[in-house]
């Protein structure tokens, strides 16, 4: 099978890459069926489309054995399926940045109905620091779920009250020295750069790798 990167949609794209879904969406309905079933669905999806039918082969000659329907390695996690719950977009920032699920779901509330940021505590010495950290994350959040990395404003400042990161007098201040990582106003919300993409993966890898040296 082809590399789910097919395609090579732009970070930015509102566009859900095709092959991404297509496999989700068959893993998902077949997963929890029996093998001799999932080799049924297979063989007549196969018929169906007219598509190469020695792809199957294997399938055709399992027994009661599961039939393995992800295509070798899960693209965005070596420990997870892949989740449903993120957006095709995302899923291919996550596997460029070798980031696992596993790893994210300490910091996200990953498969749930929505993905927040649900983090115990936000790095940084300053009020700046955990403020801009902060809205890396939130924006993460939001990419996750959606594939546009874009917070409101007001989500945004409840947030950083949560985590000590609100700085009224400064707040302004703040968002305009964020300028190279962020874009947008107060009123339409910030969405992160290419440059804010690569600072929040930076951020979760260190994120992560602080909390495995506690254990």
């Amino acid at each position: 099978m082809s590399s789910i990167e097919k395609g090579n949609p732009t970070e930015n794209s509102n566009e859900p890459d095709p092959e991404i879904l297509a496999i989700t969406a068959v893993y998902s309905a077949l997963r929890n069926l029996k093998p001799e079933a999932q080799s049924r669905v297979l063989k007549f999806v196969v018929d169906k489309i007219g598509a190469d039918k020695s792809m199957l082969s294997a399938v055709a000659d399992q027994s009661p054995r599961t039939v393995e329907l992800e295509p070798g390695p899960v693209p965005v996690s070596t420990h997870s399926e892949i989740s449903t719950s993120i957006s095709p977009i995302a899923q291919k920032w996550i596997k460029r940045n070798n980031l696992l699920i596993d790893d994210l779901s300490k910091i996200f509330s990953v498969g749930g109905e929505e993905i927040d940021l649900i983090a115990k505590a936000i790095p940084g010495t300053s009020i700046r620091s955990r403020m801009f950290n902060v809205f890396l994350l939130k924006c993460i959040a939001a990419y996750l779920s959606s594939g546009n990395s874009r917070a409101p404003h007001q989500q945004l400042k409840e947030t950083c009250l949560h985590y000590n990161a609100y700085d009224e007098s400064n707040f302004a201040a703040y968002i305009k020295h964020f300028s190279s990582e962020f874009s947008g106003s107060k009123d339409v919300g910030y969405q992160l750069t290419q440059r804010g993409l690569s600072s929040a993966a930076d951020l979760i890898r260190s994120m992560v790798s602080t909390d495995s040296s506690k254990d």
